[in-house]
């Protein structure tokens, strides 16, 4: 299940702190939505890169994610981000929205700002302003990539790495799983399971998709583990983002 659960959130938190914003050991990261599918995946890569790692998220699961390595937590319900940190190297938004903007007030001039909520991300007003500090902007989209799957393999087997699952459920209750994951208090992955034909020796790959409501909904098939006379293949279902708090 885990294996299942990594390659998507794994590929884009390593091509997001690793190769566009090439995150050095020492440097700061700020990690909104940390609580989630592909938060904290970011935090536990963030961290095996030699980072410091704060992560906004609510305050169920400040322990959880000491558990996994973070420094500090910012309970978003009960304290403006902006207020609590600065001198940030790294911002990884996976919110979106007006957290783009607002994360401009944590950075250091020179910093860097990376979306994975879409080509729309962070914006031109809000780019105009981080140019005008010498902060890097952009946003990412995972790909197919060995040599990311590699580098993630290699955390993972080096125990840096651990999805945590929230939950699974037989690709019959696919929306059950998406009305779960709508509500966005999930604390890790949710995964979707499928019976393969007693006969096929491989499930087929399917196609990844986003949503703009459900979040990230994956495609990565592995190899089926026989059981009995069926095999069984867990598929990387959705990715559980913590929902941004209401505005004022």
């Amino acid at each position: 299940m885990q294996a299942a659960a990594l390659p998507l959130v794994g590929l884009t938190a390593w091509h997001g702190l690793s190769e566009v914003g090439a995150v050095a050991p020492g440097q700061r990261v700020l990690v909104h939505g940390a609580g989630g599918g592909l938060g904290h995946v970011a935090v536990q890569v963030a961290k095996a890169l030699g980072a410091e790692v704060i992560g906004t998220t609510s305050r169920s699961k400040h322990e959880w994610l000491r558990s996994l390595g973070i420094d500090d937590v910012i309970d978003y319900t009960a304290v403006d981000f902006t207020e609590a940190d600065r001198d940030v190297d790294l911002v990884f938004d996976t919110i979106g929205g007006e957290y783009a903007g607002r994360s401009l007030a944590v950075l250091r001039d020179g910093g860097t700002l990376i979306s994975i909520t879409g080509p729309a991300e962070p914006g031109p007003v809000v780019e105009a302003a981080a140019a005008e500090r010498g902060i890097r902007t952009g946003w990412t989209l995972v790909e197919p990539d060995r040599h990311g799957l590699l580098a993630i393999a290699d955390l993972a087997i080096a125990g840096n790495l651990r999805p945590i699952i929230a939950g699974v459920f037989p690709l019959a209750e696919a929306a059950r799983a998406h009305e779960l994951g709508e509500q966005g208090h999930l604390a890790g992955k949710l995964v979707l399971q499928v019976r393969c034909a007693a006969s096929a020796h491989r499930c087929a790959h399917a196609g990844g998709a986003r949503s703009p409501r459900w979040g990230v909904l994956g495609s990565t098939v592995i190899r089926c583990h026989c059981a009995g006379n069926t095999r069984r293949a867990a598929i990387n279902a959705i990715d559980g983002r913590d929902p941004p708090p209401p505005r004022s």
